[in-house]
Formats: C-alpha cells, structure tokens, sequence
C-alpha cells in the first residue's frame, strides 16, 4: 500500500520536474546568495528565510534554507534537482499521512483512503509547483512523524527512555525550523496524550503519578521552542511582522477593515478552505485583493457557513470526547491546523494561499479515512474513484506553475481582479517590452485600484508606449501624488520628463 501511494503521490506532480524557479522561488534561491555561495554554512542558523534586500519578512527557517543550499550544492543551479526532493518529500508525507490513519483507526482501509486522497489533491499543487513550498512539505512530514510515532504509546505504564524523548525534542525542533507553524505539533500531542490517558485507569496511586510526570516529554517540547523562540530573537529581535513602513491596504487588506470585517474574514476564510479540499474549487495559485472579497457582513454566504462548520467541528469534537470516540481528535487536529491559514493575515501580511492548506490536509485526510472504516469495500472504491477525478484537476492546475510568466496568466485567468495577478502580468510583461499586450488589464488595475501607485506607474508606461500624452499626463499626476517623496529613479525620470516635454 505505501509503495503503491508513493508512486501515485509522484507520478501526479512528476511534471513539476521540468518547470524553472517561478514567482518566489528567484528571490529566495535564486538571488539568495547564501544558498548559492560554496561556503556560509553557519551563517544558516542566524539568517533569515527571506534575503534582506528582497524583503524584510521575519521568517525564520534554516532547516529550509539549510536542505535548499545542500540541493545547490549537490545539483547545480537547475531546478530539477530541487523539484526532485520537492517530490520525495511529498511522497514520504503521503505514506506518513496512510501511515497515521492505518494506526489511528487500526484499519488498512483508512490508510489507503486517506493517502490516495492527501497523495492526488489539487489543493498541494502550489506546494509541488513552488519551490519554496519545501517548507510546508519538511513540516507536513516532521509534525506527521511525531504524531505516527506517539499514536498508541503507552502513557500510563511504561517509561519511554531519555532517547525517546530527545528524538520526540529534536524532531520538534527541526519542524519549527522547516515552517513556524509547526508549532501545532504541540498542542496536538497534548490533546493525543490526553486521549490516551482516557482510557487508563482512573486508579492512580502517588508512584504512578510520579512516573507520570517523569515519563513526559513534554518538557523536551517545551525545551525545544524555547531554543527556536532564542534563536528567532537573535536574528529578529521582538519584531513579529513587517516595518510600519512595509504595511499597506494591499499588502493586508485588513490595516483598515472595519471590526466586522475583520470578525468576519476568518470564518469567510474557513468556508474556502474546506470547499477548497472537498470540492476543488475554486482554485487560483496566488490569492489577493480583488480575488478575495472581504466581507463586510455577518450574514455573507461564505461568513455562515465558516461559522456553521466552526460549531459543527467544536460539537463533534466535544460530543466525540464524552462518547469516547476517536473521530474527535482528526476534528481538533483540524481546528488546530486552520490556525494559520484563516487568522495569520495581521502577522504575515498575506490574505490567503494554498500552500498554508498542506499541513491541515493530513488531518483532513486521516478524517477522511476514519469515516471509511465503517463500509470498507465501498470505501476503497469510492476513495479510488474520486482520487482518479482529482488527479485529473491536480495535473491540468498544476501546469499553472510551468513558467514565470503563467503564474500571473492563470491568476488574471481565474480572478480577473486580482490585484498581485494584474500587478505582476503586468511587470512581466513590461520586463519584456510588450506592455500594450496586456493594455486591458493595466486600466483595469488602475481602475479597480485607484489608491495603487504601483498601479499607476504602470498606467503611466501603458500611456507613454502608446504615445498617449494626454493619458500620460493624467497617469503621472496620480502616480506623483501617490508615490513617497523623494527623487524618482532613473528610469522614471526619463519618463517623467518625454512626458512633459511632449505635454508643452
């Protein structure tokens, strides 16, 4: 069975092994110079993810960065080697994923399911299809492995050994070094152990109690995000988020939203996700103003139903916990998972992306499978019939990531208001000389973002290449009255002064 989903988990993604470095994939690997330099081996672990003169993100993540230079290292500048363990990697978390629901429902029915869906899902092309999404896969398959690992465990006798708890701290480490988010881990392992002791005996004499707390590992834990909490505030210090400076609507959408708005955004946010994963739809590979509307009511559709699957998974979880079942832990794990990709925009200043759904999928897929164990044969026929329709919508989307350049096509495509989609079609474009072919979406842009001064720049450049002074003058005194003070480039100036001269 584990064979068999490795090869499937491959084999849907296997075009991903041709595609170049796309979107952020240039800044990070390719213009990163400490994954590109022979030696700066040390200086991983006090670096941040993102260069320093390509963004000022406070990410911090040098088990990434560490397995991302080891690939350059090893495979040269092309990304087929990167896309490779980009590949493996999903693979293993794929097996790790059949692996958690096999032991947790003590089915091989649940196993199968829950891996042939986490193997095929559309949803995990942005991981496949961005280089970068390394991170979300090293921390899908380190949080999976600890679960795996714990799943069964006896934590009312036996007293595992110091070298389980060191490996149980390690492995926690190194998942927070591959994606902050990783942090789930620990709750998630509370919540396990809880269980677990459920069904103990209720007895419990001071020796016992005492070998209880000597048998935690969660003071490993504990030890172990203090380490990279230490290390963080070596490299960041206190800051959480970007400069003041950085902020703005479009970088998060929410700086001025009203506070219905932002009550609002995460069960709207919710809503996406899950008919993202039970319905692959809609799918787009960069989520942004104008693609996402935010809400700026309760009883929005999307809004609703968030809230009504809120109190759904809450209840079931509650009502699992006093029945003693255990369907009810995949639901928390779940609740847990979401976290991220529905409340994290004021921290990473970002609406919404795909990849953030990687990690919260293992739990969705291990739900999956537990609701299989009760008719298995219709199951494993079910589940073989719906993985075969979701690999035919995972290998058409994951061709969104096959160049730079479609990356910003699909997303104009499949959000026509987008604003990253309109801002970087347009930048590609203009790098290339052919502005006037996306003459269109330019004064769509423009239009649809009238407080943008990026927008207008590019206004600007349409209106000059179509020798359009009249519209020129009108795009250089938005732009001027957007833009910050200060002296404009080079390359700006230039413009601004054909602009005037043609304007006497």
């Amino acid at each position: 069975m584990y064979l068999a989903l490795a090869t499937v988990a491959v084999g849907t993604f296997a075009q991903t092994l041709r595609y170049p470095f796309v979107y952020d994939d240039r800044y990070v690997v390719v213009k990163n110079t400490l994954v590109t330099d022979s030696g700066r081996w040390g200086e991983v672990l006090t670096a941040p993810f993102w260069p320093a003169d390509q963004s000022f993100d406070p990410l911090y993540r040098p088990l990434t960065l560490l397995t991302l230079k080891l690939n350059w290292a090893l495979g040269g500048s092309g990304a087929a080697g990167f896309r490779l363990v980009s590949l493996l990697l999903h693979a293993l978390a794929t097996v790790l994923v059949a692996g958690l629901a096999r032991r947790w429902w003590k089915c091989g029915c649940a196993g199968w399911v829950a891996g042939v869906l986490f193997a095929v899902h559309p949803l995990h092309a942005e991981v496949l299809g961005l280089v970068v999404g390394r991170a979300e896969l090293l921390a899908a398959v380190l949080v999976t492995w600890l679960l795996v690992r714990h799943v069964g465990r006896d934590v009312g006798r036996a007293v595992p050994s110091a070298g389980y708890h060191l490996s149980t701290a390690v492995l926690f480490l190194l998942a927070l070094g591959a994606k902050e988010h990783a942090v789930i881990a620990w709750p998630a392992i509370v919540l396990l152990d809880a269980w677990q002791r459920r069904s103990a005996s209720r007895v419990e004499s001071g020796r016992d109690f005492l070998r209880r707390v000597l048998a935690s590992h969660h003071l490993g834990l504990l030890l172990a995000l203090a380490v990279f909490l230490f290390m963080r505030w070596v490299v960041f210090g206190g800051r959480t988020t970007l400069p003041e400076g950085f902020i703005n609507l479009f970088a998060n959408p929410l700086r001025e939203a009203s506070l219905t708005t932002q009550a609002a955004t995460p069960f709207a946010l919710l809503w996406l996700c899950v008919g993202q994963w039970f319905a692959a739809s809609p799918l787009c590979p960069i989520w942004s103003v104008g693609g996402f509307e935010l809400p700026d009511s309760v009883l929005r559709a999307d809004v609703l139903g968030g809230a009504i699957v809120v109190v759904g998974l809450l209840g079931a979880s509650v009502f699992g916990w006093r029945q003693g079942r255990r369907i009810w832990l995949p639901v928390a794990f779940f609740l847990l998972g979401v976290i991220v990709p529905c409340h994290f925009l004021p921290a990473a200043n970002w609406l919404y992306a795909e990849r953030w759904m990687y990690l919260p999928s293992v739990f969705l897929a291990v739900l999956c499978g537990g609701l299989a164990v009760r008719a298995p044969r219709i199951s494993l026929a079910g589940s073989t019939l719906a993985a075969a329709l979701l690999v035919a919508v995972s290998i058409p989307y994951s061709r969104c990531w096959e160049t730079h350049d479609q990356v910003f096509e699909c997303v104009v495509e499949r959000q026509p208001d987008s604003y990253h989609g309109l801002l970087g079609l347009a930048a590609t474009r203009h790098r290339a000389g052919r502005l006037t072919e996306v003459g269109t979406e330019v004064e769509r842009m423009a239009e649809r973002f009238p407080d943008s001064v990026r927008a207008w720049r590019f206004a600007l450049l349409l209106s000059v290449e179509r020798e359009d002074w009249e519209g020129a003058s009108a795009a250089l005194r938005r732009w001027s009255g957007l833009r910050e003070p200060g002296p404009p480039s080079a390359k700006m100036a230039r413009v601004i002064e054909t602009v005037r001269a043609h304007g006497r």
